[in-house]
């Protein structure tokens, strides 16, 4: 009877350890990222566009991949596509401006190549 009680014990103890691992990776996920001393909240974006339209999704994820690799011309050219799409939400619209700012600011603060 005592094994029984410990193994429910040990199952019940890696069940807390493996629930709060999750939650923990799921708000880093939707944290700001900061580049260049800059918040850019293109996790937002992702998860703002992630049940819209097939062609607001690739441009979500255009943004984040263009993003993820400093090519900040390829995904300010990308939000002003976006931006430019007529089935946006008011939401949508606003999160895409502010992402917009956000990305021109961490651009700007790129420091030059060689320092």
């Amino acid at each position: 009877m005592k094994r029984a009680e410990l193994l429910a014990v040990v199952a019940l103890a890696g069940m807390v350890v493996l629930s709060g691992c999750g939650k923990s990776n799921s708000q880093q996920l939707s944290a700001p990222i900061v580049r260049n001393g800059i918040s850019v909240d293109v996790p937002k974006l992702e998860t703002t566009f992630a049940s819209a339209s097939p062609s607001l999704r690739d441009s979500a994820s255009k943004i984040q991949v263009a993003f993820r690799y400093e090519n900040y011309k390829e995904a300010l050219a990308e939000l002003d596509k976006l931006a430019a799409d007529p089935s946006l939400t008011p939401e949508q619209k606003k999160l895409v401006g502010d992402v917009t700012e956000e990305m021109k600011q961490a651009a700007a603060a790129v420091p030059p190549k060689g320092q």
